[in-house]
């Protein structure tokens, strides 16, 4: 199987709606008695409001900034309306989960099983135009990653990483020297894990899976497997609509037009470029080797 993620790191804002502003706009969570910054639009990232900060400092930093409060109910719907647009790409469409950590909430994602459709568009260049093309009309902000297994695709995309994966040999080889952060583990785990001085993703797959298992849960164990396709079948094993797949997807299986359903948010950034795939040589868009 080939999987395309399209992560949605500014979900939390665009699925709330708002009207395009210049001014300071963060969307913010309570956790205990305290406000913490989810993330912000271009002008509150100018103003140096990351996300995380505490909202007492944001307003310290920028009074003029604006608030809203996160709605993981409407992260939930938007991904559901993006699943259905989806369908004109895919027979096979996963709406990520969305996480009530408001750490976690920028890993927001949609995976597409794509494998079976690059010929209908022609290839990997015909397919990616047509998507950032439709995509460019949803005004939502992306990042693409296309690898072997969704785990591996959704760390291809977070990183940035726009060059096609189509083995496991491939991707673990690139994702080697990646940073931990990029893989979105429970803040306790990834605090952990730093502590120990693992710092990367390749220092993490190359620690006894048993001594993993022991300290962190065997659900860390699994998503490592998961990740450089060792155990796919704990995403495969289910099949129908709305199944869970794994940790943390819901499985989807069926066809849509475009026009079934109807997506909004603000436009802030979209990346664009082009995707390269890699396999055990790079390959340009058209299937040529060229190294």
């Amino acid at each position: 199987m080939l999987w395309l993620c399209i992560a949605l790191p500014q979900l939390p804002l665009e699925a709330l709606r708002s009207e395009d502003t210049d001014a300071p706009l963060v969307v913010a969570a309570c956790e205990g008695s305290a406000r913490w910054i989810v993330c912000g639009n271009p002008a509150a990232h100018s103003a140096r409001l990351k996300p995380d900060m505490n909202y007492t400092v944001a307003l310290a930093l920028c009074p003029t900034v604006q608030k809203l409060e996160r709605s993981a109910a409407a992260e939930t719907a938007a991904l559901e309306r993006l699943a259905a647009w989806a369908y004109q790409f895919s027979s096979t469409v996963i709406p990520g989960e969305v996480p009530l950590d408001f750490r976690r909430a920028r890993s927001g994602a949609l995976w597409l099983e794509i494998g079976g459709s690059l010929k209908l568009f022609g290839g990997f260049r015909d397919f990616i135009a047509a998507l950032e093309r439709e995509l460019g009309l949803l005004h939502y902000s992306y990042q693409l990653g296309i690898g072997p297994t969704l785990e591996g695709a959704a760390l291809l995309a977070r990183s940035g990483i726009r060059v096609v994966m189509s083995s496991t040999a491939a991707l673990q080889l690139r994702i080697r020297n990646l940073p931990l952060a990029l893989l979105s583990l429970e803040p306790v785990i990834a605090g952990a894990l730093h502590t120990a001085g693992v710092r990367t993703i390749g220092l993490l797959l190359e620690l006894p899976r048993g001594a993993v298992n022991k300290r962190f849960g065997v659900q860390l164990g699994n998503f490592l497997d998961r990740l450089v396709g060792k155990n796919p079948q704990d995403r495969n094993s289910a099949t129908g609509p709305d199944h869970r797949i794994g940790s943390g997807w819901s499985h989807r299986s069926g066809s849509s037009s475009k026009n079934n359903a109807q997506i909004g948010g603000s436009n802030l950034h979209r990346p664009g470029g082009i995707l390269r795939t890699h396999q055990s040589a790079d390959f340009d868009l058209n299937g040529h080797v060229s190294g």
